[in-house]
Parts: structure tokens; sequence; C-alpha cells
């Protein structure tokens, strides 16, 4: 009995360790492909309304590039600050030649049709890529897209981001180690050669410690893997990869997670919990042959109580707190909760928003949709937030999040991920919603009260200027 509680328990442990490897691996992966399709909708954006602006239109039909340079540079910079990863922003004509880079203004009037094949093939089939390709200056991930503007081609508008964008993403939501690699032949591109450290057919362009202790037993083979070394355990993901424009992977990003403390508390857990189920079982046997077997079953009838008042008190718990519909927080826990936050003097900012027009979609589809979009929407979102963010419906189609730990400057890029994430997502019979957002700080001697109040206010100013839109009180 004992030896096949030892196999049990193996067997659950492998299990364990596997759901454990493969749950990882699928978040970081949907962090991965997220991050990129949010990125490109942002720049995508960006790009159109430069192409709205006629005054840009004609400087660079007329190749105007100190122009360009000197009316835009300001904004360049300004993307930069409210994203540090971006580096390229790069205006090529219809054959493929630099007229302006603003990332290194003195470089212009070079030909890239060979160096720089993305370049040409947005040129030539005038569609938008998001690609990784290793340029003269920089080596960077690209949305590349063919500038038009009233019709007419006149070239291509290209963006670059830092690969360290994708790597920053996941270590903030994971915890984990990551490192950078490229394809030794995509740097021969480089105008400046840097003798990077190699690891099979790809170079290290980010250094880290720990993948120096780790990589003789990384098999670039296996999308996932459990390496130990020096009694010391890490999951490696090792299939965040990155295309060319011809889909060809050029690029990845490696991740390791230490579980060395889940390893040993679940070797330890193991251990005495064999001990203990080996005494309980010698104790156990004892008390049978002696008395146990006639009290067996009245003990089992007052565990069986024992466990469903348990169960019943856990429920009733539980369903104080949560809201029937969405099961998120409901707006009495939420209070509670937020009044002990400001108490203890912490940190953080509210998004309180609500879905634009939802009594038209009650009034239009009924009520038991509005019910699945409601469910659909808290779900979503929930998906996509921290586990120390706290997120509970406020009343109807309300909702608040209190982000804890979070700066006020970055709250917006937050809540715009949100924005854009509820705007891209379909909901039941094909419907689509958006929402708007106010954006508050916790600031001193605030009251739950007048906290709440100036994020309300805040969403109404959001509503007043269009609706699907963050406001932040950052800029009043």
């Amino acid at each position: 009995m004992v030896s096949g509680r030892l196999y049990y328990d193996k067997k659950q442990y492998d299990l364990i360790l596997e759901n454990k490897m493969i749950s990882l691996e699928k978040q970081i992966k949907q962090n991965f492909h997220l991050s990129k399709k949010t990125l490109s909708q942002k720049y995508i954006t960006i790009a159109e309304q430069l192409m709205l602006d006629d005054n840009l239109v004609k400087l660079i039909q007329k190749r105007e590039r100190e122009l360009i340079y000197s009316n835009y540079k300001n904004r360049y910079k300004n993307l930069m600050k409210n994203d540090p990863h971006l580096y390229v922003m790069h205006f090529f004509d219809t054959k493929n030649t630099t007229i302006l880079r603003m990332h290194k203004p003195e470089s212009y009037d070079d030909i890239l049709s060979q160096k720089r094949p993305l370049v040409a093939y947005v040129n030539d089939v005038l569609k938008i890529v998001n690609n990784f390709e290793v340029g003269k200056n920089g080596i960077v991930y690209r949305i590349t897209l063919p500038f038009i503007s009233k019709g007419k081609h006149l070239g291509v508008l290209e963006f670059g981001i830092k690969p360290d964008y994708f790597v920053d993403s996941i270590s903030k939501n994971f915890k984990v180690e990551s490192q950078i690699l490229v394809d030794n032949d995509s740097l021969e591109t480089l105008s400046r050669k840097t003798d990077f450290k190699k690891f099979g057919k790809y170079s290290i362009i980010s250094q880290n410690k720990l993948f120096d202790k780790i990589s003789s037993k990384i098999d670039m083979k296996k999308s996932c893997q459990i390496i130990r070394q020096n009694g010391e355990s890490y999951i490696v993901i090792t299939d965040l990869n990155f295309q060319n424009y011809k889909n060809k992977n050029v690029a990845k990003i490696i991740i390791a997670k230490d579980i060395t403390e889940f390893i040993r508390s679940n070797y330890e857990a193991r251990f005495f919990s064999n001990v203990i189920s080996f005494f309980i079982l010698l104790i156990a046997l004892i008390f049978v042959y002696i008395v146990f077997t006639k009290y067996a079953n009245e003990i089992n009838k007052s565990y069986k109580k024992l466990s469903n008042l348990e169960k019943k008190s856990n429920y009733l718990k539980d369903k104080s707190h949560k809201d029937d519909l969405t099961n998120l927080h409901n707006k009495k826990h939420f209070n509670k909760y937020l009044n002990k936050h400001l108490k203890n003097n912490a940190k953080g900012v509210i998004l309180f928003f609500d879905i634009d027009h939802f009594k038209n979609c009650n009034d239009t589809h009924g009520h038991l949709v509005g019910d699945e979009i409601l469910i659909k929407l808290s779900k979503t979102i929930q998906t996509n937030l921290r586990d120390e963010d706290l997120f509970a419906r406020w009343g109807g189609e309300e909702f608040v999040i209190l982000l804890e730990n979070i700066n006020i400057n970055k709250a917006p890029n937050i809540a715009e991920k949100i924005r854009q994430l509820v705007e891209n997502t379909e909901f039941t019979k094909n419907i689509k919603i958006t929402i708007s957002i106010g954006i508050t700080e916790i600031k001193a001697n605030d009251t739950l009260e007048s906290l709440m109040l100036r994020a309300d206010e805040l969403l109404y100013r959001a509503k007043e200027e269009g609706r699907n839109r963050c406001i932040s009180d950052i800029y009043f």
C-alpha cells in the first residue's frame, strides 16, 4: 500500500510539473502574440494620422527632408517618450531610397532595395507588414506600411521597435529571465559590426548571466523543457520566434523561469505527506483491528457533515463579495478593499469605465445578449490584468479596476490596451462594443468618495469628447 502511494504521488508530481510547464508556455505565448498585435495597432494608427497630414505629404513629395525633420522631430521625440522602445522612424520613396531617418537624420539617399528587402516588398505589394529585419543601424521589430495619401502611393513609412519591448512585457507579467537571439546571417546588413557572443546559428544580442550557466543544456529543438543545474531547476521556453517578411524565423526570445522553490516545496510536501501517511496507516490498522470497525460509519457520517458545512460556509462567504452575473468582485467588496487601501496610504490608480451606448444594445438585442456581453467583457479584461489588480463590477455596465503600485504615467498605456482589446473583441452575434475610461491616481488625503467622484468626472469627460477613449487627470 505504501509503495502504491509513493508511485501515485510520483505520477501526480510529474503531472503537476507538466501542467505547470504547459500553462506557463501557453500564457507567455499569448502575451507575446498579444504584444505584437497591440504594438502593430498602435503604430498603424499613428501612421494613418501622418498620412492625413497634408503638410507632411507635400514635404515628402518634394523630398524636403530638413523641413520634415524640423517640423516633426518633436512629435518623434514624444512618441519615444511614450514608448522608450521606439527607435526607428524611417521615410522611403517608391524606389526604396531613404528620404529621412528621424532616428539618424544625417543618413539619407541610400538605396536599400538589396539590404532591406522588406521595404522593397511593401513598396511592391502595398500591404502592411509586421516583421523582424536587421537594418543598417538597428536590430528591431518593424511595422512597415505603404505611405498612401488620397489614393497616391508616395513610398513607405516604417517604425522600428527594439525587441526589448517584448522581453520587458513578458518579464513584467511572469517574472522570468530572457535572452534575445538573432540569426547570424541576418546581422550582415549592420553598418557597424559588433562581436556578439554566438549560440549555435544565433548571436546573443542581450546578455543574461543565468543563460551562461544553463546554455549548454538547452535543446533548441524543444519548444519547452525543464533544465536542472547545480540544484536549481528552470522551465525554459525557446519557441518565441520573430519572422522576416518571408515568414522565416530570423530571431527569437528564450525564456527561463526559476521553479527551484516550487520543486523543493513540492518534494518536501510529498515527503512529509508520505511519512505522515505511513504512520497514520500504521495507527489506522491497529485501530481497525481493535475498535475502529465499530465506529467507522459514524465517523464517516460526521466527516461528511463537517465537509458539507465547510463547503456551504465557503460558498456563502464567496457569494457575499462576488457579482452574480460576471463573477467579478462586487461594489461592496471593492469599496471595503479600497477603503482599507486608502487607510494604509498605499499608491495606485483607478480605471473607471463603462460600455458606450449599452442601453441601445440592450434595447436592440435584448437583456440576455447584454448579459452575455457583460460576461465576456469581464473575462476578456480579467485575463489581461495582473494578479494584484482588483477588478470589480460597479453596477450595470460600469466597471472599476484598482491598479496597485502603478504610477499614473504608466496607467494611460494600460488603459489604452484595455480599450483597444475591447474594441477588437467580437462579442455574441458579431456585436462590437467600445468603452470609455476615466483614469485617476490615488492622492494624499483621498477618500473613497473623492476618489470615485474624480474618476466619474473623467469618465464623463471621455464620453463628452466622443466616447471610445481614455481620459486621465495627468493632463488636467
